[in-house]
């Protein structure tokens, strides 16, 4: 390659470098607000699959709800003994205890 092809190549090397540069460069990101207004958090349990659309029902979530106004959330519905936390921590609707 004689010298004038190496200083094509290295130009457009450069121009390229110039131009990625330009385009990549970081820019000056909004201001945060003193406190943020909110954020959501939807952790999969075990039973759970997104790809499938399983997750608890409306009538499970709010019968849950309901079980902590009553204050007997956390109580196993056959027997009024305290469901296993590892289990509740698994499935927050299960109602019973594994038999």
């Amino acid at each position: 390659m004689n010298r004038a092809g190496l200083a094509i190549v290295l130009s457009m090397g450069v121009l390229t470098l110039l131009l990625w540069w330009l385009v990549n460069r970081p820019g000056n990101e909004p201001p945060w607000p003193a406190q943020i207004a909110g954020v959501s958090f939807s952790p999969i349990r075990g039973e759970q699959d997104p790809i499938v659309g399983k997750f608890p029902s409306i009538a499970e979530i709010d019968a849950a709800l309901r079980r902590i106004e009553l204050g007997t959330y956390g109580l196993d519905e056959e027997t009024g003994e305290p469901i296993d936390p590892d289990r509740l921590d698994a499935i927050p609707t299960a109602r019973t205890n594994i038999r």
